[in-house]
């Protein structure tokens, strides 16, 4: 679990990994997964609060998530608001 942001959860986070690993996943992915997850949080600006707990991001094999982050992408998203509504309010 090394390397994520939210140590939380680590007895199930292991157990969630060793099966993983069971299941064939190797520890090049995972930490690759954990790299471009924490890529992903730096450039997007992701607040704490919606940042995954180690157990949450093994049981979800978060690893295997498609992290890429667009050009001129914004955190904080409960705050954004979607051009389609502007012209309306």
């Amino acid at each position: 679990m090394e390397g994520l942001p939210q140590q939380e959860g680590k007895a199930d986070a292991y157990k969630a990994y060793q099966k993983a690993v069971k299941d064939g996943v190797t520890d090049e992915t995972i930490k690759q997964g954990i790299a471009n997850y924490n890529n992903y949080i730096a450039n997007s600006q992701v607040r704490e609060r919606y940042i995954k707990h180690g157990s949450t991001f093994f049981n979800q094999r978060s690893w295997d998530d498609d992290y890429n982050v667009q050009e001129g992408a914004v955190g904080n998203l409960e705050y954004n608001r979607t051009t389609e509504y502007d012209d309306i309010f």
